[in-house]
């Protein structure tokens, strides 16, 4: 009866297992059928797949004449079109057919010139990025004309009007521009020396009177102080020699005044001294005479001035060397101690073509500006040359004139890192 009972569990445990995998095998069976089923869309993706040549091109096919089309890429070197052309898939000699090839582009068309390379032709001009491009070749073959036209197209996206205004998506011209190259420096305020006096005692003796405390603003000929003299036990008065701030204070009442200390400092601070580190490897682009902007660190204040000195000697701790500019000071916001940074206008040049900063995006390894035409954006891979915060000189890659993406372009790039963009010929 036990045995029985096993042998019962066991049949019903190998009538499970079979019903497992028969469900398996079924559905599997039910997919592939379906993937090889002419309606699916895996199948006809696959159909519409660029045909590809013996060189690994797009080949293109009319009657028993074929032309392969090929981006040759080698590492270093810019990317330049090769054309194969066959009969029967047999490779013909190039100088038996007359050709031509055209890429529309989204902003401009170009005709693309080639010479005979063994049994092929080759560009003389660069395939240049992207390679997105509408092409279409003429070829003629035993008084036979043949004609083709294919679209590829990479780093393009399309917007709807709507949707460009929506995103704040602002589109300018570029062009020419006078471009000033700055350099950031720090430094602060201090008073200028040309403007403030030290006071010295003519006698040694004691503090007898002292009239003024620091701070306080005094003229020329004010008695800031008495001091009764060692020598002749007589008192005589201390004077401000200017007028101004007496920014330091060195006397108080019974002091004994040795005649060697500077008891009181007085600086004129209606014109202070800005006094910039300039390090190193920047030194040879600052000069007397170049145009500063200065500003506090929270750009409350700000003034415009130039170099007026540059010391002769350097600091050795910081290898940086002093530039100066002298700002005016009526008012006294200019507190003498408080940091600052300038703008030092160190170049300003007319530059041919520039773009905002804010249109610079990088896609795969390129540096890259999106240009516009109509509702359709795409890359364009760009040189870069000098740049200033708002700036960027373009040295190739756009044309003047050109309308591209100058805020918010981050959006566009987005999209299409978003879509997947590829890149395949």
């Amino acid at each position: 009866m036990k045995n029985q009972q096993w042998a019962n569990l066991v049949f019903l445990l190998i009538i499970i297992i079979l019903a497992i995998l028969g469900f398996i095998y079924f559905k599997h069976l039910f997919i592939n059928e379906r993937n090889e089923s002419p309606s699916s869309p895996e199948i006809h993706d696959h159909a519409e797949k660029i045909k590809k040549g013996p060189q690994r091109g797009r080949l293109l096919e009319k009657d028993n004449f074929q032309v392969e089309v090929t981006i040759f890429e080698p590492e270093g070197v810019p990317p330049i079109f090769r054309i194969y052309f066959y009969e029967y898939g047999i490779t013909i000699n190039p100088s038996e057919i007359m050709y031509e090839m055209e890429l529309e582009r989204i902003n401009r068309v170009e005709k693309i010139p080639f010479r005979k390379k063994e049994d092929y032709l080759e560009s003389t001009v660069e395939a240049s990025e992207p390679h997105s491009f509408k092409v279409r070749i003429i070829a003629t073959f035993k008084n036979e004309t043949y004609e083709w036209e294919y679209e590829s197209y990479e780093g393009r996206i399309e917007l709807i009007p709507e949707a460009i205004k929506a995103n704040k998506i602002t589109i300018e011209e570029a062009g020419p521009i006078n471009l000033e190259i700055k350099l950031d420096v720090m430094g602060k305020i201090i008073p200028n020396e040309e403007l403030t006096v030290y006071i010295n005692p003519r006698f040694s003796g004691i503090v007898k009177a002292v009239n003024k405390k620091l701070g306080d603003y005094v003229r020329r000929g004010d008695v800031l102080a008495i001091i009764e003299s060692n020598e002749s036990l007589q008192n005589y008065e201390v004077k401000s020699e200017i007028n101004g701030l007496i920014i330091k204070k060195n006397i108080n009442l019974g002091m004994y005044i040795s005649g060697q200390e500077n008891i009181f400092v007085i600086s004129d601070l209606s014109s202070v001294w800005a006094d910039f580190n300039v390090y190193r490897q920047d030194l040879s682009h600052v000069h007397v005479g170049d145009p500063i902007e200065v500003s506090n660190l929270d750009v409350s204040l700000k003034q415009q001035s130039t170099i007026s000195y540059i010391s002769p000697l350097g600091h050795e701790s910081t290898q940086s060397v002093v530039a100066r500019a002298i700002l005016f000071n009526p008012n006294k916001v200019w507190k003498p101690g408080i940091f600052i940074s300038g703008d030092i206008t160190v170049e300003n040049e007319s530059i041919p073509l520039a773009v905002k900063s804010g249109a610079l995006q990088t896609f795969r390894e390129w540096d890259v500006v999106f240009i516009s035409v109509g509702n359709l954006f795409e890359i364009v891979p760009v040189q870069l040359g000098r740049k200033n915060r708002e700036w960027v000189e373009i040295i190739s890659g756009l044309h003047s004139g050109d309308r591209y993406v100058s805020e918010n372009s981050f959006i566009l790039k987005a999209d299409l890192e978003k879509s997947g963009a590829k890149h395949e010929h």
